[in-house]
């Protein structure tokens, strides 16, 4: 007989090797298809013109200094935090722990810079050597634990299951292309990045200016916790600095750079949201792993808000990493969950409502006290700064314009503190309990973004045509609903995702203005769920994964063929941006040197290289007062203030008189605005719907 010798066998004497199994291919070749197959649908899916988006991206590279910092810093943070956190559920328990580093060195380095902004020690080359310093700090340890991390995962071997990750490549390249747009230009389901153009990216370019963090009275939002915008400031004083010599930019236009670094930086942060959801510490298949990803990714919200510069992605990140820290180890990583939790706070204020809350809720039942108070110290540890920033430039209120009739309304008057609130919540005919559950029913199941389909897409891009019930209809929610009822039988995570589903959306019923956007959380529960049902249903998982892949194909394809449809093309180039300073371009060589507008129904106030003066619809502009005592009065005012121009938009007045209850007073009605222009200022250009006035100079002010 033969006899089996090791990797010999022994036939009539003779040794002879063993037949070599079929090839293999490690795990860590995903990291090289992924991104291959997210340039081939972006090349696609642009028809091969591509130099828009790669122009952007270059324009972006100002992040990648910035997330070597974090990660450094956060290996020296996060190594001695997680020792003690057994990570052995999760797919590849040093990746968890590296996407935990890099995500408290970001949170590290938005504190440097509230730090230095705070005593003004932020211009020039400061952040330059201020991320010099801390990298130098963190390098030894950052050292030891990358020297210590176990690679073995990567090196398993690849199963076809595995393959499913790269379908999550089709809402990659879509999240990609939709960052290259200049800002404005994209999205219309979120007014084309208003909020980015008035206070997300506006605020950090005042900031820099002023080489100050100090609130602005003329932007309610500035009170508020900033921990995203913090990094957006970062890479402009980056740009302002080193950069700005190293490429030649004009200190004027250094923003407009950071532009595309920024809303790259929040792109990349929803992917990590998703690379937690990926490598979550709870028992899962990598077939329910890369559903849970990929349908976190599908979900349209997602990829608006995540290709804008908001701070939609920092509260994901954040709030999600602590609440897998929970749910799998409540007690041995308290205070990790708390300096996330105080991290996804200072992000967005909900997520003190949508991850928080039910986290305290996990641990309460659970019975885990003295973790709780833990949690509860690291993250008003966080917290605290912001705290008493605000109530410094506040008048004592530490939550401004919060709790204003409590706590003090600071400079606003009873008017705004009353406009403010009726704002921040549910319309009148949304009060009761039915039509409060409708508005949820509207805001999720009936809402064309959430479910990838024609109507999500026409919407976004501001296509107002009726599309039919079945494409409006949310349908990922159907699938959530039926995985959740599969995944509660099998598993107890279940029923902590279900707690934390309910608390969210009670949340969500009762202390918001109920409007969709908001319900953005609950995808994390919602996602987890459809991971456990995948994991404990009897299909094959390559019959699961096989499925899967048609249905995201299925489901991708009107944004692939709407897209062409609205010619969605990246713009490209900066020169080519619609700025609103080209109302004054297009005129006269008599523009003088020093320029200052005043603008009035228009808070946008990002692209504009020009000194100006602007409000939030929360706000008021300094020449209410006098536009209320009389035209002539008003005149004085600009012409005292040295205001060369003054930009009226009628329309947006008439907007924000509608949903903020804007003007009550009729201060900028078109009588006294014609009363205005009969004092001397004279009409020079209109353009959609934006009308632009000189201010007539006083004989001081005269040219020779």
């Amino acid at each position: 007989m033969a006899k089996k010798t090791g990797y010999l066998r022994s036939v009539a004497g003779q040794a002879e090797p063993l037949p070599e199994s079929p090839r293999t291919f490690p795990r860590w070749w995903l990291l090289v298809l992924f991104p291959l197959a997210t340039l081939l649908i972006i090349t696609l899916l642009l028809q091969g013109d591509i130099a828009g988006v790669l122009f952007a991206i270059a324009q972006a590279i100002l992040i990648v200094p910035v997330l070597l910092v974090a990660l450094v810093a956060g290996l020296a943070l996060a190594t001695p935090l997680l020792k003690k956190v057994d990570l052995a559920d999760s797919a590849w328990p040093d990746g968890f722990r590296l996407l935990v580093a890099l995500t408290l060195g970001l949170g590290t380095l938005s504190l440097l810079t509230f730090a230095l902004g705070s005593v003004g020690l932020f211009h020039g080359f400061a952040p330059a050597i201020a991320l010099i310093l801390l990298a130098a700090a963190c390098y030894v340890p950052a050292r030891r634990a990358l020297a210590a991390i176990n690679t073995a995962p990567l090196r398993d071997r690849l199963r076809p299951s595995h393959l499913l990750a790269l379908v999550a490549a089709i809402p990659v390249a879509v999240l990609f292309i939709a960052a290259s747009y200049p800002l404005g230009t994209l999205w219309a389901s979120e007014a084309n990045g208003y909020d980015a153009l008035s206070y997300h990216l506006q605020l950090p370019r005042e900031y820099a200016a002023n080489n100050s963090i100090a609130p602005v009275t003329h932007n309610i939002y500035s009170f508020m916790p900033a921990t995203v915008e913090m990094l957006y400031l970062l890479l402009m004083q980056l740009a302002r600095g080193p950069f700005a010599h190293a490429l030649a930019l004009p200190q004027d236009s250094s923003h407009l750079v950071v532009m595309y670094a920024a809303q790259f930086l929040h792109a990349i942060m929803m992917l990590l949201a998703a690379a937690a959801l990926l490598l979550a510490p709870i028992k899962l298949s990598a077939t329910a792993r890369c559903i849970a990803a990929l349908a976190f990714l599908a979900t349209p919200w997602v990829l608006v808000t995540g290709s804008l510069p908001y701070n939609e992605s920092g509260m994901l990140l954040f709030g999600t990493l602590a609440l897998l820290l929970t749910l799998s180890h409540g007690r041995s990583a308290a205070l990790p969950i708390g300096l996330l939790l105080g991290l996804a706070i200072t992000s967005k204020l909900t997520a003190g409502l949508y991850f928080a809350l039910p986290i305290a809720a996990i641990l309460l039942c659970r019975g885990q006290l003295r973790p709780l108070l833990i949690v509860i110290a690291a993250s008003l540890l966080l917290y605290s700064p912001w705290l008493l920033r605000t109530a410094l430039h506040a008048r004592g209120n530490p939550v401004f314009p919060f709790a204003a009739n409590i706590l003090g309304q600071a400079h606003w008057s009873d008017e705004q503190v009353a406009r403010w609130q009726a704002g921040h919540r549910a319309r009148p005919d949304q009060q009761s309990l039915g039509q409060r559950l409708v508005a949820l029913g509207e805001a999720s199941l009936g809402h064309e973004q959430w479910s990838p389909s024609i109507a999500s897409i026409r919407k976004a891009s501001g296509d107002q045509s009726p599309a039919p019930a079945w494409q409006r209809t949310g349908l990922l929610f159907i699938l959530f609903a039926i995985a959740a009822a599969l995944a509660l039988r099998r598993t107890r995570v279940a029923w902590w995702l279900l707690l934390v589903l309910i608390l969210q959306i009670l949340a969500w019923l009762t202390l918001t203005h109920l409007q969709s956007r908001f319900l953005l959380p609950i995808i994390v529960p919602l996602v987890l769920l459809l991971a456990l049902a995948a994991e404990h249903t009897r299909t094959h998982r390559l019959t699961l994964a096989a499925g899967t892949t048609v249905f995201a194909i299925l489901a991708f394809i009107p944004w692939l063929t709407e897209a062409r449809r609205y010619d969605l093309q990246p713009l490209g180039l900066l020169q080519e941006l619609a700025q609103p300073d080209l109302l004054l371009r297009m005129q006269d060589a008599k523009r003088p040197t020093t320029t200052r507008i005043l603008l009035i129904g228009e808070a946008r106030a990002f692209y504009w290289r020009d000194d100006v003066a602007y409000a939030t619809a929360f706000d008021r502009l300094p020449i209410a007062k006098a536009l209320s005592m009389g035209p002539s009065e008003a005149l004085t005012f600009l012409q005292q203030n040295n205001y060369t121009h003054v930009l009226i938009v009628p329309s947006e007045i008439d907007r924000l008189r509608l949903t903020y209850n804007f003007d009550r007073e009729h201060i900028y009605s078109p009588e006294n605005i014609t009363a205005l222009r009969s004092r001397g200022l004279r009409l020079i250009a209109a353009q959609m719907g934006a009308f632009l006035f000189e201010v007539p100079r006083t004989p001081a002010t005269q040219p020779l």
